[in-house]
């Protein structure tokens, strides 16, 4: 008797390793920016999801020379900020950022860069008011104390806010004059602006007003 063989063939299917999740990363960078006398601008590196490394470089230039840098780095972003006390000239940041993805991820690394435009600032001095220190005047003694600045282009515009009763100060000269009338402590701030009206300096100290022999009254 003859006995047929039968082969039954089975095939395996394997499934396929899952590709690993694509990362994106986006970068900005802000044009430079002028307040305060101060020219500043940043940039940022946001990523969807963690990756091996991120190295930012930005950079700031005036009149094409480097006058601020920094370096800074992360996983899931970056952020980096330069700034300069603003003097005349043209202004420009760049930035640079390199980016390593985890094992597995196409592409394994990459480098993006950006440029701003360029951007001329003037640049208006701020106005420093110097601080004439504590002030302690007896009652009722007359006063005559000249405030004086520097910065900017006068003439200064002077005005002062928290002067003891009985005293003012001249707009055009900055001197503070009068005789106090009333007894206490007092918290002055004196402020100059420049003709320009940019950029006012200001300046606070104490006043204390008393009676002879008293140093609290």
């Amino acid at each position: 008797m003859l006995v047929a063989a039968v082969v039954v063939l089975a095939s395996v299917v394997v499934p396929a390793a899952p590709a690993s999740a694509a990362i994106s990363c986006s970068m900005s960078i802000g044009t430079p920016l002028l307040s305060g006398g101060v020219v500043t601008a940043n940039s940022f590196v946001n990523c969807n999801d963690f990756t091996s490394g991120i190295n930012l470089s930005l950079f700031l230039y005036r009149d094409g020379v480097l006058v601020d840098d920094a370096l800074t780095g992360g996983t899931l972003g970056a952020s980096a900020l330069v700034a300069e006390t603003c003097r005349p000239g043209t202004y420009q940041a760049t930035a640079s950022a390199t980016i390593w993805y985890p094992f597995g991820h196409i592409p394994a690394s990459e480098t993006i860069s950006r440029a701003t435009g360029a951007i001329y600032y003037n640049c208006v001095p701020t106005v420093v008011v110097a601080n004439p220190g504590a002030q302690t005047t007896l009652y009722p003694d007359s006063v005559s104390l000249q405030m004086t600045a520097s910065g900017g282009a006068g003439p200064y515009t002077w005005s002062a806010s928290g002067l003891p009763t009985g005293l003012s100060i001249n707009s055009g000269t900055g001197l503070i004059s009068g005789r106090p009338t009333v007894l206490a402590l007092y918290s002055v701030t004196v402020t100059a602006t420049a003709a320009s009206g940019a950029n006012p300096g200001s300046t606070t100290f104490s006043w204390r007003v008393r009676r002879e022999g008293c140093r609290t009254c």
